[in-house]
């Protein structure tokens, strides 16, 4: 028998995001919202590059935020959004949201 040892490490999360979409075009830079981590206490921070271990599920809410007005009327037709995981040493994760996606003025 063959027997090889498996290293798992931990993976760095960074700049989680939700894309949004019109007629399969990302909005523009200028047009994103500010995504924002969410604590346990409701407390809202900035998404900085986050460790997780390996084969332990971690549970993250995430705050996503129109903050201009611009900003919300470019938001008011999107047709898509896709939650992306950018990760160091593994390839990035990205999956469709289903609608809607919450955003309200």
């Amino acid at each position: 028998m063959n027997r090889k040892e498996l290293l798992v490490t931990a993976v760095t999360v960074w700049d989680v995001r939700v894309e949004f979409y019109k007629q399969d075009a990302p909005l523009a830079e200028w047009a994103r919202p500010t995504t924002q981590l969410v604590g346990e206490r409701g407390e809202i921070s900035p998404m900085d590059p986050m460790a997780l271990p390996p084969h332990i599920p971690v549970r993250l809410t995430l705050s996503i935020r129109p903050e201009r007005d611009d900003i919300r009327q470019e938001m008011a037709n999107v047709d898509r959004a896709e939650f992306v995981e950018p990760l160091i040493g593994a390839s990035d994760q990205r999956r469709d949201l289903d609608p809607p996606w919450g955003l309200s003025s």
